[in-house]
């Protein structure tokens, strides 16, 4: 009976996120001009730090898994990216950001 009641929950909180996955996409869909119109508005440099972030985010399990993983160098580099590759990522979707609330604020007034 508990094993039952268990896979009903799963199944159930399976079902939340694919809801809630699909409202975002819906969501995103409806409020796409927004977003496409921020985004043109945000600096390169800004879009580079976020392209970045998320490459170093996607090269870190590579750097642990690589056969010179037990060298001093590659050490210090697996603890130095995640610090790293996150405070690119933070400043690139804080200007995505900042410029998602300009454009809010224009098509409100």
């Amino acid at each position: 009976m508990q094993e039952i009641a268990l896979n009903i929950f799963l199944l159930c909180m399976f079902g939340l996120i694919v809801w809630t996955f699909i409202d975002g996409l819906i969501q995103l869909k409806k409020h796409w001009p927004k977003v496409k119109k921020s985004w043109q508005r945000t600096d390169v440099f800004e879009k580079k730090l976020l392209y970045i972030g998320s490459m170093l985010f996607l090269a870190l399990p590579a750097f642990k898994g690589h056969p010179s993983a037990d060298y001093y160098s590659t050490k210090v580099i697996v603890e130095v990216l995640p610090a790293l590759a996150s405070s690119f990522f933070v400043v690139g979707v804080i200007g995505f950001m900042r410029n998602a609330h300009e454009v809010n604020k224009e098509e409100k007034t």
